[in-house]
């Protein structure tokens, strides 16, 4: 497995939980090149919980602001992607605001039964709130 560009925005950026035990700071491990923004999505921070997920946003100004890394060890990418799939991720491959392609995980509408819109509005989740 080659190096994979990845686009990190919760527990795996820089100096938080998932980053740290996955070893990131271990220039064998991965490398991170710099901060980095994705359109079309937005944050999503369920009450009470330590961590945010991306959903897809049709609004216009809709962006996440996270980090671009590059991870080198083919084991941790195997790791992160049972870790993110196992929590109900999906995998995308998403563009950052200078044009480069990179892996990230979030939730795609087309893959669940709720927008983002009607999935704040949701009874069901209203212990949802937009993260900003």
């Amino acid at each position: 497995m080659s190096p994979q560009k990845a686009f990190f925005y919760g527990t795996l950026k820089k100096g938080h939980y998932n980053n740290i035990r996955m070893g990131l700071d271990n220039p064998d491990v991965a490398e991170f090149v710099r901060p980095a923004v994705i359109k079309g999505m937005t944050l999503v921070q369920p009450t009470g919980c330590p961590y945010p997920f991306a959903l897809e946003s049709s609004k216009e100004d809709a962006k996440i602001e996270g980090e671009l890394w590059i991870i080198h060890d083919k084991e941790v990418q195997e790791y992160i992607e049972r870790m993110e799939l196992g929590a109900g991720y999906d995998t995308i491959i998403a563009t950052t605001e200078a044009g480069e392609q990179v892996l990230m995980y979030g939730i795609l509408e087309d893959n669940h039964k709720y927008s983002t819109e009607s999935l704040l509005k949701n009874p069901n989740f209203s212990n949802f709130t937009l993260k900003e």
